[in-house]
């Protein structure tokens, strides 16, 4: 099992579905299927099955370990919560958004009861309704939930950490699809900023932001300063093929 988790930490979805199937049907056999270690099987089976796109057979899955957990652990607690979470996920994989929002909601009224605001837990499920709402192009309740993401995030993780940038880019995203220009502005900066000081200058993430807040720069008539970043950046992208054909 801990095998699993680690390739699918790793993002290496196939070999920890493998795992986490051979795990499961052993659970099944010796401990029952209402055992919690049998439970948590199927949860992290139901996620690798999402992330390989599979995500009928992991909404099976992750259907039984939440019913499981809450019936022996209870609505709030925390694996419970999780659960409901990730079966969220699978909804929303599936394009069932009105079902995927309403257990991403119930999980984070969850979330906010046990672990109050202030959680990373709790950030990362007011993140998933953000990116719910910009997926069905509820641009406004999503900039709600995408601002109280990178706040929390910011404050509980820094700056620099992946899980912030993440949502500084989310919201930039949105923004700029709402040709919110001045405000989208001031997000890729920020994020431009984090990728430069994480991934170094020459990361395509970076290059991407770059990029993006040229673009942003050229619908404010602000010219001259979005010229000199695409000749900045289009000359990084010849210094890296160069590298790269050596």
């Amino acid at each position: 099992y801990q095998l699993g988790q680690l390739l699918h930490r790793q993002r290496e979805s196939e070999d920890a579905e493998s795992c986490f199937r051979t795990v499961l049907a052993r659970r099944r056999q010796i401990l029952g299927d209402e055992h919690l270690d049998t439970l948590r099987s199927a949860n992290s089976l139901g996620n690798a099955l999402n992330h390989l796109g599979q995500a009928k057979e992991g909404e099976i899955l992750l259907r039984e370990a939440f019913e499981g957990r809450r019936r022996i652990l209870g609505e709030n607690h925390l694996d419970t919560l999780e659960s409901m979470n990730d079966l969220g996920v699978s909804l929303k994989l599936q394009g069932r958004f009105a079902d995927a929002l309403e257990h991403y909601q119930k999980a984070l009224d969850g979330f906010r009861l046990t672990l109050g605001d202030d959680h990373v837990w709790t950030a990362t499920s007011v993140y998933n309704i953000g990116r719910l709402f910009g997926d069905v192009e509820r641009h406004s309740e999503a900039k709600v939930y995408f601002l109280e993401a990178v706040q929390t995030r910011r404050d509980l993780l820094g700056v620099n950490h992946p899980d912030t940038m993440r949502a500084i880019a989310a919201l930039a995203d949105l923004l700029r699809a709402q040709s919110d220009w001045k405000e989208t502005e001031v997000y890729y900066r920020q994020l431009l900023a984090g990728r430069r000081r994480v991934l170094g200058d020459h990361h395509s993430d970076t290059l991407r932001s770059t990029e993006w807040l040229a673009f942003v720069l050229a619908e404010q008539r602000m010219l001259a300063e979005a010229e000199q970043i695409y000749r900045d950046t289009l000359q990084t992208r010849r210094i890296i093929n160069s590298d790269d054909r050596r």
